[in-house]
């Protein structure tokens, strides 16, 4: 459990729960038949790697940096399948498919070490991270995106699960078909990069109205935002609702964005 040694008030030579101690013998009876408890006490409030569990975050998570982080390889994608969750509540933190930035394949987890979570990313001690490219339904991002979507009275079209979903243009037609009908839809479109993280979604509602939601890893500054657009994440996530009438409208590689006037931005 404690891979370092525990400072105590005497040398005593033993391993208590993995964690290596000293220890030397006392000559009162009342004492050493203390020492157990006292042990076990002192040793978990000593080590620096033990930390509290909660009861969702598997035993193979690693504790870094007040997250437990728990990776495994997808070979058959070349990526990583990673969890982060939050260290005092086990709350999900991120959780989905994820790129290493420097060969935008899977990490191999025997010789890279993690030294910190943030913001979408997993950085390693050799100055590589872990991107998240493609966040599972268990993702904040995509519960975030469902209740725009739904609001929590209906089921979504999540256009990143139909076929061919690698291909922008597939996913543009899946979004641009929900919305013409009016069925509740969400698309998100990814930008990998050597230095940070990029995406673009969008989530429509029955009614027809429709959200834009932006994440860029290195944040956002706070000049020249669209009206009524809000930041969340420490000005990771920008959050916009598209004007009314709702147009979309496709970038030279296809991805759709909302129609914006110039008199929309701050």
């Amino acid at each position: 459990m404690c891979g370092l040694r525990c400072r105590l008030p005497e040398d005593l030579a033993s391993t208590l729960f993995g964690c290596p101690i000293l220890r030397r013998r006392s000559r009162r009876v009342g004492r050493r038949q203390l020492y157990p408890t006292l042990l076990v006490l002192v040793c978990l409030s000593s080590c620096d790697y033990y930390h509290h569990r909660p009861n969702n975050v598997p035993l193979s998570a690693k504790w870094v940096d007040h997250v437990f982080i728990d990776c495994s390889a997808e070979k058959q994608w070349d990526a990583d399948r990673c969890t982060v969750y939050k260290g005092d509540t086990g709350q999900i933190l991120a959780d989905g498919i994820w790129i290493l930035n420097t060969t935008f394949g899977s990490a191999d987890p025997s010789t890279l070490h993690y030294i910190a979570y943030g913001h979408g990313t997993i950085y390693f001690d050799d100055a590589q991270f872990l991107m998240l490219t493609s966040p599972s339904e268990k993702d904040p991002q995509v519960l975030l995106l469902k209740q725009l979507a739904t609001h929590g009275d209906a089921q979504a079209i999540d256009c990143n699960l139909i076929p061919n979903n690698s291909q922008i243009s597939e996913l543009s037609k899946c979004a641009l078909n929900a919305f013409a009908v009016r069925r509740p839809f969400y698309v998100k479109y990814y930008e990998p990069g050597i230095g940070s993280s990029i995406y673009h979604a969008l989530a429509g509602d029955s009614q027809g109205n429709v959200t834009e939601i932006d994440y860029y890893s290195m944040g956002y500054s706070t000049h020249n935002l669209p009206v009524n657009a809000q930041l969340f994440d420490d000005h990771h996530i920008i959050v916009m609702p598209c004007p009314d009438p709702v147009n979309l409208m496709g970038s030279t590689d296809g991805t759709l964005f909302c129609e914006r006037p110039p008199t929309s931005f701050k």
